[in-house]
């Protein structure tokens, strides 16, 4: 009896990710990975919702001011006059980039933050987090970039890593990231935003990974 008591009474996985999802809702940029360990061991969109949010929230995405230009970018359309397409000024905005982080460190958790939107099912965090992915593995590119100075990333920035130090690797990632979003979210729109374009674009200018990231990158790059 004992033993079924201390069963009976031991939290489920729905208990685990309520408890997270609190422990977020209440999170700071410098608190939010805290909340990961409350869904150690639970493999469940809605475990996955968690840990993709944290580490958005961890590279300061809650800030409203933030946000509101993203969406602004993603109003554009077409070219944004400084030598290729608008979705590089909206890529410039999503990378992981915060200066508590070295080049690396924010480059992997845009590589784990990607995998478990994915895991989500969230749409919108798919979305959402292949950008940050495209736009992250651009600064790594950089050779000059450094995020702990403290400085923002900028739409140069993510133009010299996109159109000028692409290499295979990170063209596979690129086209990796690109694949799963068009899929996921943008496959299938009637009103389409200008980086679902781009997406849709890429996606039928290749078949492998590596294809897909370089046919990408030709459209974003041609002025």
């Amino acid at each position: 009896m004992t033993t079924l008591g201390l069963a009976a009474c031991a939290p489920s996985n729905a208990d685990k990710v309520a408890d997270a999802q609190d422990c977020l809702d209440r999170a700071t940029s410098d608190t939010a990975l805290a909340c990961l360990s409350k869904v150690d061991g639970v493999e469940t969109a809605g475990a996955e919702l968690v840990r993709c949010s944290a580490y958005f929230i961890d590279q300061g995405f809650s800030d409203p001011g933030r946000l509101s230009r993203v969406s602004e970018e993603l109003k554009k359309d077409g070219n944004n006059g400084g030598g290729g397409s608008s979705t590089i000024a909206v890529l410039s905005f999503m990378a992981f980039s915060a200066s508590k982080y070295d080049k690396t460190t924010n480059l992997n958790f845009s590589e784990t933050a990607f995998a478990s939107c994915q895991g989500s099912s969230s749409k919108g965090m798919i979305y959402l987090s292949s950008m940050t992915r495209i736009a992250t593995v651009a600064l790594g590119l950089v050779t000059l970039y450094d995020p702990t100075t403290g400085t923002p990333p900028t739409e140069s920035q993510i133009r010299e890593g996109l159109c000028t130090n692409a290499t295979p690797a990170s063209r596979a990632v690129i086209g990796s990231a690109t694949r799963a979003a068009y899929e996921q979210n943008c496959k299938g729109k009637e009103n389409p935003d200008p980086v679902c374009k781009e997406y849709a674009a890429a996606v039928g200018g290749g078949t492998t990974d590596e294809q897909i990231g370089s046919q990408l990158e030709t459209n974003l790059c041609t002025p």
